[in-house]
């Protein structure tokens, strides 16, 4: 397994925080409708826990008004966290496959598939050689960061380029405090908002609930500013909602995917959300099936997500048994 970042995980990211709190800067959530996932987890022994909703909720419509307040109904479908953060699936993966398999720091840049026996895979190190190739990293960034010899069909080329990645554009951070004092005066940490920086915010605590958190996702505007300005907007909104107590943290985190070279590369076209995940020009091999599209955007059920993720590597493992 060729790794281009110097960590495993790719989109699954989580950081630890003061008093090793964890905080997931990328996948975080999962529910009963992602089977598969489920399925890998039980057989990697890696648990879940539901999302933290009890409590008053807020919504803000306008900045000039203040946010309502409303409950989340007991009737919801239910959210769940992976026990230990999202990284414990990826550190069990990693066991599973073995570390002296994989290697960190290991872009690939091209790939040349006219022998016919087998695919010369040029790295920025070195050059090897393979029976075939499964990539996993989103479709728009296979066209843009690997070159082909020969290229793949046109048709497949334009959709790529078509292809939402998700989480791309997204700004996701997270503020880890010594209590959970949201909670103490009746709130449940979450919020949505359309007009201040944040629009969307959860409680984050850990499964044993002793290590405390709010997370959430900034709206793509805050690009625009420098990190201290988007620190000081998220500071003066959550001081806003649960009090002056907000100002009184351990510490800061925040991911720019759009920064991420291994997981966004700039583009000026808009895409909707999920535009083009599971298209059928991802769905089937290429170069006398010794390349394969894989991946959360390939696939065709719960495309963007970790189950679409799982389902994908499913498919393309029974073609290449097939």
């Amino acid at each position: 397994m060729l790794e281009a970042r110097n960590r495993y995980g790719g989109r699954i990211f989580t950081q630890h925080g003061e008093n090793e709190t964890p905080v997931e800067m990328g996948a975080t959530w999962l529910s009963n409708q992602h089977t598969e996932l489920q399925k890998l987890m039980k057989e990697l022994e890696v648990e879940s826990f539901p999302q933290s909703m009890e409590g008053i909720s807020l919504f803000e419509a306008m900045s000039m008004a203040p946010p309502q307040p409303f409950h989340i109904p007991e009737n919801t479908e239910p959210s769940f966290r992976i026990q230990q953060g999202t990284g414990a699936l990826i550190k069990a993966l990693v066991k599973r496959v073995g570390e002296k398999n994989i290697s960190l720091n290991t872009p690939v840049r091209s790939l040349n598939f006219k022998a016919e026996d087998h695919v010369c895979v040029q790295t920025d190190s070195h050059e090897l050689e393979a029976s075939m190739v499964v990539s996993t990293i989103p479709p728009h960034l296979v066209i843009q960061a690997i070159t082909y010899s020969p290229n793949l069909p046109k048709e497949t080329l334009q959709v790529a380029a078509q292809t939402q990645t998700w989480m791309a554009n997204s700004i996701k951070f997270a503020v880890v405090y010594k209590t959970p004092f949201w909670r103490e005066h009746g709130f449940s940490g979450t919020a949505f908002s359309n007009s201040s920086i944040a629009g969307e915010i959860y409680d984050h605590a850990n499964v044993e609930d002793n290590r405390f958190a709010l997370l959430g996702f900034l709206n793509e505007g805050a690009f625009e500013f420098s990190e201290s300005d988007r620190k000081e907007k998220v500071f003066t909104q959550l001081e806003k909602y649960f009090g002056n107590e907000a100002r009184t943290y351990h510490s800061y985190h925040e991911v720019l995917w759009k920064n991420e070279p291994f997981t966004s590369i700039n583009n000026d076209a808009f895409l909707l959300p999920h535009q083009n995940n599971g298209h059928d020009a991802f769905l089937r091999g290429y170069f006398n099936n010794r390349f394969y599209f894989c991946g959360a955007e390939t696939s065709s059920i719960h495309p963007g997500y970790m189950e679409g993720a799982v389902q994908s590597a499913q498919r393309v493992a029974s073609q290449i048994n097939s």
